[in-house]
């Protein structure tokens, strides 16, 4: 398992609205880790936030 994080990919995969899990299956990470990575930059989980149609809703 890698000890850093592709930072430009996994800012790419969040980005798409990639899952947590799915984004540390791509990267070959732990899903602690990159939790605790994402949370630092202040990136949300994408848990929850896209609509039926896959896309992102942005709150005005």
């Amino acid at each position: 398992m890698p000890l850093a994080i592709d930072e430009k990919k996994a800012t790419e995969l969040w980005n798409l609205g990639l899952l947590d899990r799915e984004i540390c299956e791509q990267l070959g990470c732990d899903r602690k880790k990159f939790a605790n990575w994402r949370r630092k930059r202040g990136m949300e989980s994408n848990k929850g936030i896209f609509s039926w149609d896959g896309a992102k809703e942005v709150t005005p």
